[in-house]
C-alpha cells in the first residue's frame, strides 16, 4: 500500500519472493519477522540473483522472457 500511496498507481512490476510457510496459521506472524534460518537465507540469495539475472530482458521491455526466466526450473 504504501508503495502504491508514493507511485499514485497500483501499475507497476514487482518481484515477489517465496518464503514459504511454518505450518501453523498462528505462526505466520513470527515465522516471517524473524531472521530466516541459514538454509533459507541461501534461498532467498539464489532467488535474488536469477532475478537480478532478468533485469536485462525488463530493461528491454521483454516482460514475457523476463517472466519465463524467472519461473523455469532448471
Amino acid at each position: 500500500k504504501d508503495i502504491v500511496a508514493h507511485l499514485g498507481t497500483p501499475d507497476f512490476w514487482r518481484l515477489r519472493l517465496g518464503i514459504g510457510h511454518p505450518g501453523d496459521r498462528d505462526a505466520v506472524v513470527d515465522y516471517v519477522l524473524h531472521k530466516p534460518s541459514r538454509e533459507d537465507a541461501e534461498l532467498i540469495e539464489k532467488s535474488i540473483d536469477v532475478s537480478i539475472g532478468a533485469l536485462p530482458l525488463l530493461l528491454a521491455g521483454e516482460f514475457e522472457a523476463a517472466m519465463l526466466k524467472l519461473h523455469t526450473k532448471k
